[in-house]
């Protein structure tokens, strides 16, 4: 691919895994979909890794959209540490 191209964006269905100790630490955030052990989310990516990646930040987002502070931005790092993408795939 040359630099003119344009990137080919692809809908991605994500399938991720938050365990209940971290949901139980996010309770005072309203987590929309993500409020769930195995939440789902649909993403556009250009391939599977970048649907990864803009699902685990659209979750960071819509908590530090919540609250932007010190505390919460290190509640983002344990989470991010601690949730896993159990499935990537295009949806039918």
């Amino acid at each position: 691919m040359t630099m003119n191209e344009p990137h080919i964006m692809m809908l991605y269905k994500v399938e991720l895994y938050i365990k209940l100790s971290i949901l139980k630490l996010l309770k005072n955030f309203n987590l929309k979909e993500f409020n769930c052990p195995n939440p789902i989310a649909f993403v556009e990516a250009e391939d599977p890794d970048d649907a990864c990646h803009k699902a685990i930040g659209k979750l960071m987002s819509l908590i530090l959209k919540q609250d932007d502070s010190i505390e919460t931005r290190m509640l983002c790092f344990r989470v991010f540490n601690d949730i896993k993408v159990d499935k990537v795939s295009k949806p039918k």
